[in-house]
């Protein structure tokens, strides 16, 4: 499934108002419970902290993939947040985190939500594009910015070509 087709369908832009990670985990919990009937905010909460605890899921600068699986689900979910003052949320480099792409998956799905993740990590990693999704107003902005970052990959190419992932850094 293509990126812009899960934000279309489940996606959000959503200000996150937490100042600090356990809010975060509550405030988007809640956000992607309400995305889905099946769904209860602290089962989510649950899961997202239980994939944090493994490892973080900030990258450096000033973005954050948390992800997780659940059972509750037919299809992912997603959510684009961000935080315009920033939250600590473990970055190695010690900065604050303003960008969130938050996604649950169903447990069934035995990984094929990991080229979406890459995509997201991908064009995540251009200094423009994520100046232009803190800049963008409302859904159909992420959107645009999302569809005009790069062109879409195909799942398979994102499985292929490992040298799309590349290094984190302002360039």
């Amino acid at each position: 499934m293509k990126l812009t087709d899960i934000i279309k369908k489940y996606g959000s832009l959503y200000e996150i108002k937490a100042k600090d990670k356990n809010g975060f985990f509550t405030e988007i919990s809640k956000a992607l419970a309400y995305k889905s009937d099946s769904l209860d905010w602290k089962e989510v909460e649950n899961i997202l902290r239980e994939r944090e605890r493994i490892d973080s899921t900030a990258l450096a600068p000033g973005v954050a993939l948390p992800h997780g699986k659940s059972a509750q689900l037919e299809e992912p979910i997603c959510c684009f947040a961000r935080s315009r003052e920033g939250i600590d949320f473990g970055a190695a480099d010690g900065r604050p985190t303003h960008i969130f792409f938050t996604m649950l998956t169903p447990l069934s799905n035995n990984g094929n939500y990991l080229p979406t993740l890459a995509e997201v990590s991908i064009i995540l990693s251009n200094p423009d594009f994520r100046r232009s999704l803190l800049q963008a107003d409302n859904k159909e902005d992420v959107l645009d910015t999302i569809k005009n970052s790069r062109p879409e990959k195909k799942e398979s190419e994102l499985k292929r070509n490992p040298s799309e992932r590349k290094k984190w850094g302002d360039r």
